[in-house]
């Protein structure tokens, strides 16, 4: 069965994040999504600001608040079961709704044009691997290029052996703003 294009619902959590810097994300993330996504809206949720919250919760009250496809960003850190660990982003397996963190995807203030594209560009890679996972696709367990000559969106982000967290944003940086192949022939026989 071949789904339907799909909306998505950017959420804000928090303030961290302006308003046109998500609009921003959610024009960048049609372009990258083109035919799939083909509409969002922004929302804006300020009763749950807090410094840390568990990946999962977030996502479940995300899902009992709003329809469809959800990506929620947030200046939250997000934390797994294990309270210490903390992500860049996360899926919730049984419903569509991602959430990403930018507590950790650029500097704790924005002073320059440059600054703000780094930022702006590592929540729109962590975002659409976490899209992607709503929409259907999995980690690579190596490190595919994309069409654009960058990791494929959805190349695994998380630590390395020796838990080195610059690791993860090495491998954020090098993503592209593309798929590999084989994720664009996946996502053209579902949609």
């Amino acid at each position: 069965m071949i789904a339907d294009t799909q909306e998505l619902n950017i959420v804000r959590i928090g303030s961290y994040i302006t308003h046109s810097s998500l609009k921003e994300i959610g024009n960048r993330i049609l372009d990258s999504l083109r035919g799939i996504i083909q509409e969002y809206k922004v929302f804006h949720c300020d009763y749950l600001m807090l410094n840390k919250i568990d990946a999962e919760l977030i996502t479940m009250i995300l899902a009992e608040k709003y329809t469809g496809h959800v990506l929620g960003i947030t200046d939250a850190d997000l934390i797994t079961d294990d309270e210490f660990y903390s992500i860049f982003g996360g899926k919730n397996t049984n419903n569509d709704v991602a959430v990403v963190s930018t507590n950790k995807l650029g500097p704790e203030r924005i002073t320059s044009d440059e600054e703000y594209e780094v930022f702006i560009s590592r929540t729109l890679k962590v975002s659409l691997h976490e899209i992607g996972h709503n929409l259907g696709l999995i980690d690579h367990a190596s490190y595919k290029k994309a069409r654009d000559g960058m990791l494929c969106l959805m190349s695994r982000g998380e630590f390395n052996k020796f838990g080195f967290r610059g690791y993860v944003k090495v491998v954020i940086d090098g993503r592209g703003f593309c798929f590999c192949n084989e994720c664009v022939r996946f996502l053209k026989l579902v949609y």
